[in-house]
């Protein structure tokens, strides 16, 4: 029986690596979804290494999908538990994480190639996934949206305004939306500042060129917004300007701002599980998975 999120030990004495135990006992590991590798071109060349969690019970085929790129944006998707993959695909969704170039695990040239493409090919990369999922037969493209946290969050709203025909809605969870608000604060830092320094082409595009604040008249797409009040990292002025910007553009737009703590990376209980509400009976109420989750797996395929 697969152990959810294990913890191991290294035993000294035995020169063995025993196993200790293990987060999220309350959850049955016999009705979570299956997580599949899988590799797709890039368009210019690269082969993307990413994960698929396919709902239980159901064929890969014409699915709901939701693309879920991660943060950092040099951080790294890995086969085991991810709560928010499982929450998504008990409802019916397929989800797509693809460890776009730039992502740390995949070799230092890969890592590197992601340099001075905030906003450009590591955007490009996830747009080639999901088309390739098209192109498969796997995703239905009438129904299909990108949600992301942090950098994912900048990467879902992107989405919405580079390729809004792809998505029928962008959710950004604590997501980074003002490049120079961004590089303005971290230029008090040397490490932030040259972390900036070395994804933003600081020097070949205006700041604005990739900000989605500058570009709120482009979002083609519904578009849901969480962020905590107390985020340090990405300080809710962020969504509170994305939000401005979207209303004053006339778009359609819901802003879930969580008050009562959980930082960045919404750690207490309450603020995770107000965000995860929001971003389910958003993507139901977009998407109807709702409606697909009571299928068959033969029924999915005769559609």
């Amino acid at each position: 029986m697969l152990r959810l999120v294990p913890t191991y030990y290294w035993d000294r004495d035995t020169k063995q690596i025993a196993y200790f135990g293990a987060a999220y006992l309350g959850l049955d590991p016999d009705l979570m979804s299956e997580m599949q590798q899988k590799t797709y071109p890039a368009r210019d060349g690269p082969e993307i290494q990413a994960y698929l969690t396919v709902p239980r019970g159901h064929a890969a085929h014409a699915l709901p999908l939701v693309l879920m790129p991660h943060g950092g944006p040099f951080a790294s998707e890995g086969w085991g538990f991810d709560f928010m993959a499982q929450l998504m695909a008990s409802r019916g969704f397929a989800v797509l994480q693809p460890n776009f170039r730039g992502s740390i695990l995949q070799g230092d040239v890969f890592h590197d190639a992601g340099k001075k493409q905030w906003g450009g090919k590591m955007q490009d990369d996830l747009t080639d996934g999901v088309q390739h999922l098209i192109s498969e037969g796997i995703a239905d493209p009438g129904r299909i949206c990108i949600v992301g946290w942090s950098y994912g969050g900048y990467a879902a709203l992107m989405g919405a305004i580079k390729t809004p025909g792809l998505y029928q809605c962008a959710a950004s969870i604590n997501g980074v939306s003002n490049l120079k608000r961004l590089a303005g604060r971290y230029s008090l830092d040397r490490d932030y500042r040259d972390f900036v320094r070395e994804y933003v082409d600081l020097e070949g595009a205006r700041l604005s060129d990739v900000s989605p604040t500058s570009q709120a008249e482009a979002v083609g797409v519904p578009v849901l917004l969480v962020q905590a009040a107390d985020d340090h990292r990405v300080p809710v002025e962020h969504a509170d300007e994305m939000a401005r910007r979207l209303e004053k553009h006339g778009k359609t737009f819901q802003y879930e701002r969580i008050e009562f703590g959980g930082g960045h990376s919404l750690t207490n209980g309450p603020a995770r599980l107000t965000m995860m509400r929001a971003v389910e009976a958003y993507l139901l109420d977009h998407l109807g998975a709702d409606q697909l989750a009571q299928l068959e797996p033969d029924e999915v395929l005769s559609r």
